[in-house]
Order: C-alpha cells, then sequence, then structure tokens
C-alpha cells in the first residue's frame, strides 16, 4: 500500500460520522472527473466531495454554494489565475491518480436546504473535518514559489499591455 494512502486514514469517513453523514447528504454523481466538465444536478446547499478507494470513503472537501452545476462547471474550468482556489479540486484529483490509483472523487449534496448556508458550511467543515477545509499553512518554500510563479504572470501582463 502507497504510504500516502495510509496517510489519508485520519481522514476516513467511519462509524456515526459515516452514518450521520449519508442520512444527511445524498449521491450527486459518483467518479466524478473533473478534467471533463461533468454534468450535474442544479440545487443549492452544502456539497461534501468524498475520496472512495477500495469501498472506503475518505472526507476531501466541504462547500456551499447556491447552484450545484455552476459551482462544478467552476471546478472543471481550466486554471484561472484570478481564481486558483477554484482549481483545489483538479489539484486533488491529480495528486489522488498519483497517491491511490483506482481512486474515485464522488460528489454528495445535502438533501435538505440549510437556512443559513455560511453558518451550515461552518458547522459542516468543524464536523467533518476534511481535507482540504483544513490544510495547514504552506511552507515558506512554496509560498515564495507561488508569489514567484505570479510574479511572472503579471509581469508578462504588465509588459503585454504596455506593448500594445
Amino acid at each position: 500500500m502507497n504510504e500516502l494512502v495510509r496517510d489519508f486514514k485520519q481522514f476516513r469517513l467511519e462509524g456515526d460520522q459515516a452514518t450521520k453523514m449519508h442520512a444527511e447528504y445524498e449521491l450527486v454523481r459518483r467518479d466524478i472527473d473533473l478534467t471533463k466538465c461533468p454534468r450535474v444536478p442544479d440545487g443549492s446547499g452544502i456539497y461534501f466531495w468524498l475520496m472512495t478507494l477500495d469501498s472506503v470513503e475518505y472526507k476531501v472537501y466541504i462547500g456551499r454554494t447556491k447552484s450545484l452545476s455552476r459551482r462544478v462547471k467552476e471546478y472543471a474550468n481550466e486554471f484561472q489565475p484570478h481564481s486558483p482556489n477554484d482549481y483545489k479540486l483538479r489539484f486533488f484529483q491529480e495528486f489522488m491518480k498519483d497517491a491511490a490509483p483506482g481512486a474515485t472523487l464522488d460528489l454528495y449534496s445535502s438533501k435538505e436546504m440549510p437556512k443559513g448556508l455560511d453558518n451550515e458550511e461552518t458547522v459542516a467543515v468543524n464536523e467533518y473535518d476534511p481535507l482540504i477545509n483544513v490544510l495547514p499553512k504552506p511552507t515558506s518554500q512554496a509560498k515564495n514559489a507561488l508569489m514567484h510563479a505570479y510574479s511572472i504572470y503579471y509581469r508578462s501582463l504588465f509588459e503585454q499591455s504596455l506593448r500594445s
């Protein structure tokens, strides 16, 4: 077993938590490939991404939306420098394919429309503690690399504008 797969165990959905999650959320679509702009039914509420590997579910990400189909399309869009956060699930899916070949990325949505999306999302994140929602701060090396990449990107835009 891949060492990274063993490290996923802290995000395993099991026991009472799994029972509660499956009572409150319904499967929207299994094995979503975000490189192909998947179609999902529209709706609003809290959504929950799970990674499934060998019938074991792992908590990946919880979010909120007023339009689930629009939000999934945003995750499936090509990388956009003005909103890199929308690409986080694509990055995770690429990571998942290397770390856990055969795993699927499955989407669930709340069965009932929560009264307050912001508050309900916070409650769900605190309760389930999924991987992406609780990422540690980046290392200074990773932060500097990101800053350098953005510096190159913006410099090219400045130069392009000045030449126009």
